[in-house]
């Protein structure tokens, strides 16, 4: 969904869906906005930087020579060419307004400072541990123990227990 070039498609979009058929999921992959980062360091003619207001790597295109140096050094993969400029696609937040937040259907991409979505994350990781608690292991999944009143997750959420044993102990039997 590149809203740079003038038009929305994946081609040329700074953020990839990456399928996981087996599980049904969509995870949008994007730019981690390090705060090091490894495609600046690699670019040997100095075409990225870090814009410290934004905290983005941006690209200097007169000074790209192509090299792909930056993608191979991206550890999360996410530094792609342009297929027809062949200049470095990095997220650049749409300078701070992100399309892919907007045009999401799913609300499954946020923009929002770092502290929300950490005291989020805790906050869904204290709810998720609570829950744990009335779980039990049965044939691959992870299903309410008896009296217990929450549904299934996928063993792959959650620590799984010796086969046959309650994760929650005093869980009404």
């Amino acid at each position: 969904m590149a809203h740079h070039d003038g038009r929305f498609g994946t081609a040329t979009a700074r953020i990839k869906v990456t399928k996981i058929e087996p599980l049904g999921l969509d995870v949008p992959n994007v730019c981690r906005l390090c705060r090091r980062p490894a495609c600046v360091a690699a670019c040997p003619t100095g075409a990225l930087y870090r814009d410290e207001a934004l905290g983005v790597v941006r690209v200097k295109a007169e000074k790209c020579i192509g090299c792909l140096a930056c993608a191979d050094e991206c550890p999360f993969g996410m530094v792609m060419l342009h297929p027809e400029t062949e200049l470095p696609l990095i997220c650049d937040l749409c300078d701070g307004d992100p399309a892919c937040v907007k045009r999401c259907p799913t609300s499954a991409i946020i923009y929002a400072e770092e502290s929300t979505i950490a005291c989020e994350k805790r906050a869904c990781a204290a709810i998720f541990d609570r829950r744990r608690a009335y779980l039990e292991p049965v044939g691959g999944f992870l299903t309410k123990a008896k009296g217990a009143r929450w549904g299934h997750l996928r063993p792959s959420w959650a620590q799984r227990s010796t086969a046959g044993q309650s994760l929650n102990k005093g869980a009404a039997q």
